[in-house]
């Protein structure tokens, strides 16, 4: 038996040590493609076109834009995202570093794509078209950049990593920059003007997506002429405004409708709900969702009268500004409220003098029947309903307070995970019924 392990050992050394001679040791890395046969061949070029896209699906650069862009968000959302809005996060802070190092590795990439597409052997028109997405994309990412930090460090060319030493470039030079990129993308008569829904290549980049970020970044310089021009010209590649009802424009089916531009697409997941509705909804959402991020009252206080005249508080409830926001809160109660809850709200500030038993719910409807009707469509408000699920059955719950409801019976109060408090909530883009989307 020892003979015959000595025999195993010196076999295998053998082999290793046979192995090791010359090139035999395989040390290709089978699982990637290695940096210098990257842009070898138009299948390659191809992959490294889609490398960059897939940047957009880092939290700080597109996929999460529905939390820090679409939408106005309280003060007292809960993530710690959001802390910024209430001065409890410093420039230490991992979203900024993220955010920094999310968007320059989208450029990095866009670099690499620029500087070496031009020498693969592919169809010209086709390449030519992957030049000027990758232009676009640099120029997106740049723009996200120059609009938080005003001015950051230009690198147009694929760098190493011990190359990274520029300083900060001028606000007005990274505009530069953007605008150039985007006018070379317009200017290339192989990118087409938008792409129809349903097209294998929707999604990619096109003339229109040039021009409405031209415009934007116009916008940021007062160059407002340019900025109109540059928006006009998106309709004449074939956008239009949606034709059916605003809810609707924001319901799955119609997210690839001509209204939409370059958009995160909200698509729903069997059984969990859409991601949107994951972080915005409630738990009487499809899937049983959180009010993670939540509305801001000066958010839905912006949307005006119907008559486009400006909301005001006063208006409808005469004196509520001069009130303590615990004193006013008396106006968001629901009707019939037990002799215990009014002494229990009154010890918090309430001032249940101008409680009305019988009234209290229809008058705090007056401040949102007359409003824009993108406010209802956008918004779940006090005492308005929404068509929700428990499990996969479908029920009309309505924002009440204080909570007193069941799921799955009278009264049907909306629940959310912070019952104990009564916030606006979201209903664009929130799955209705016993559904995902």
């Amino acid at each position: 038996m020892k003979t015959l392990k000595k025999i195993l050992v010196y076999s295998a050394t053998a082999l290793l040590l046979a192995s090791c001679k010359g090139d035999l040791l395989d040390l290709s890395p089978y699982g990637s493609v290695a940096s210098g046969n990257m842009w070898t061949s138009e299948n390659l070029a191809e992959k490294g076109v889609n490398a960059i896209y897939s940047t957009l699906r880092k939290d700080y650069v597109g996929i999460s834009l529905y939390k820090m862009d679409c939408f106005g968000v309280s003060s007292d959302c809960r993530d710690q995202d959001y802390n910024i809005l209430v001065a409890k996060v410093n420039t230490s802070d991992d979203m900024f570093s993220n955010y920094w190092a999310q968007h320059y590795a989208g450029i990095h990439r866009a670099n690499d794509a620029i500087a070496h597409l031009p020498a693969v052997e592919m169809d010209e028109a086709k390449k030519a078209r992957f030049i000027a997405e990758s232009k676009i994309l640099r120029a997106y990412f740049y723009y996200k950049l120059n609009i938080m930090y005003k001015g950051v460090p230009l690198y147009l060319e694929p760098i190493e990593l011990d190359e990274c030493i520029k300083g900060q470039a001028s606000e007005a030079e990274v505009w530069a920059t953007i605008v150039q990129d985007l006018t070379d993308a317009i200017n290339e008569s192989n990118l087409p003007n938008m792409y129809e829904s349903g097209s294998a290549d929707y999604g990619h980049v096109t003339k229109s997506v040039a021009y409405a970020l031209r415009g934007k970044a116009y916008l940021y310089q007062n160059e407002w002429a340019k900025a109109a021009a540059d928006f006009e010209a998106v309709g004449r590649c074939g956008h239009k405004l949606f034709e059916g009802g605003y809810k609707q424009l924001f319901k799955e089916a119609n997210e690839t409708s001509p209204e939409m531009i370059f958009s995160v697409q909200c698509i729903g997941l069997s059984g969990l709900g859409n991601d949107i509705s994951f972080r915005y909804g409630s738990r009487n959402a499809f899937g049983s969702c959180w009010n993670t991020y939540l509305a801001n009252t000066d958010f839905v206080d912006s949307y005006e009268n119907i008559d486009g005249s400006k909301f005001n508080w006063d208006d409808v409830i005469p004196g509520y500004s001069a009130m303590t926001p615990e004193a006013r809160a008396v106006y968001f109660f629901r009707d019939n409220l037990t002799d215990e809850e009014i002494k229990a709200w009154e010890a918090k500030g309430a001032d249940m003098s101008k409680y009305l038993p019988e009234g209290n719910e229809a008058r705090i409807r007056k401040a949102y029947e007359s409003r824009d009707p993108r406010l209802e469509a956008s918004i779940i408000t006090p005492y308005s309903t929404y068509d929700g699920a428990a499990s996969s059955v479908a029920y009309t719950y309505t924002l009440r307070w204080p909570y007193r409801g069941s799921d799955v019976a009278e009264p049907f109060d909306l629940r959310t995970d912070t019952n104990n408090k009564f916030y606006y909530l979201f209903r664009k883009f929130v799955a209705e019924g016993p559904s995902e989307i």
